[in-house]
């Protein structure tokens, strides 16, 4: 068995040069959508038999904390990065025409990726149902939106070396992730695949942490969405807002965040990176302990 895990990995790491770049091709916005799907799948897969090895006897050429959270930033799309420059201090942006150009940047790249969600559903749509219309005037907008960001790219990157390689930068590493936090600072992200969820906690010191939990996309869609429902505003008042279930978000902060604790526990500031569900889910819900069983335990004492 461990030797077929050899052959696997070795078969992954002669390919995962060739799998990144090719993602890294095109942006998700213009990309061949079918194509990149099965490229993430292929390192999906590269990320798990790393996980996988690392609970066996198999000799590992490379560390499997640092190299399966540089497969799956590039699967994610390389957003760790950007996540990290989202505020324009971090760079050193003192002009504050920059900084504005800066903000105006990040608001166009994300009214591109909803229009392109707009798109998606009206493409889908049945052929008696598709407005072409509005499909052709939706493909103008977002044409006009990214050759506006694009603009802006070049201005920023010109005025900003730095800022413009944040803008589109390689597949992060561990150590480079490490190198960009400041004392104090951890980050903590997430890869959401089609069974397993995956989680990387790295501090600005000492050892990067990792988990894989058995919560598929689908299962972690049905969760979040659950736990969503406590946010509902559109209640007309405030009693018929659901209560949290405390249960089901501290049994996912069990699940997803507690396991890797060991490499955010010193932090004073958390940066994290959600994907998949978990970009609908406010981090801060999860709580730590279930404070509701706690409560009703010390009432029936």
């Amino acid at each position: 068995a461990s030797g077929a895990k050899e052959e696997a990995l070795g078969h992954f790491a002669a390919a995962g040069s060739v799998l990144i770049e090719a993602l890294g091709e095109q942006d998700d916005e213009s990309g061949n959508r079918a194509r990149d799907q099965r490229l993430r799948l292929i390192l999906e897969a590269h990320i798990q038999t790393l996980i996988d090895a690392r609970a066996s006897t198999v000799k590992l050429s490379v560390d499997p904390v640092a190299e399966t959270f540089r497969l799956a930033e590039a699967a994610r799309g390389r957003d760790t990065l950007r996540a990290l420059a989202a505020s324009a201090a971090r760079v050193a942006l003192d002009d504050p025409k920059l900084s504005a150009m800066a903000r105006q940047e990040q608001d166009l790249q994300k009214q591109a990726a909803a229009l392109n969600g707009v798109l998606a559903n009206a493409v889908s749509a049945r052929a008696d149902e598709r407005d072409k219309d509005a499909i052709a005037a939706l493909q103008k907008k977002i044409k006009a939106v990214r050759d506006e960001r694009a603009s802006l790219v070049k201005k920023l990157a010109a005025a900003s070396p730095e800022y413009g390689r944040l803008l589109s930068p390689q597949p992060a590493t561990a150590a480079e992730v490490k190198k960009r936090l400041r004392p104090g600072e951890a980050l903590l992200t997430f890869y959401s695949a089609e069974s397993t969820t995956y989680v990387w906690a790295i501090p600005e010191s000492g050892e990067p942490a990792v988990t894989a939990a058995s919560i598929g996309r689908p299962q972690l869609e049905e969760q979040v969405k659950h736990l969503r429902s406590a946010l509902d505003f559109s209640a007309s008042s405030i009693e018929d807002v659901p209560a949290i279930d405390l249960k089901a978000a501290c049994a996912l902060y069990s699940a997803l965040i507690q396991p890797v604790q060991s490499g955010w526990a010193n932090a004073k500031l958390l940066f994290t990176v959600p994907h998949g569900p978990l970009n609908m889910l406010p981090l801060p819900l999860l709580p730590t302990e279930n404070t509701a069983a706690e409560s009703a335990s010390a009432d029936r004492k």
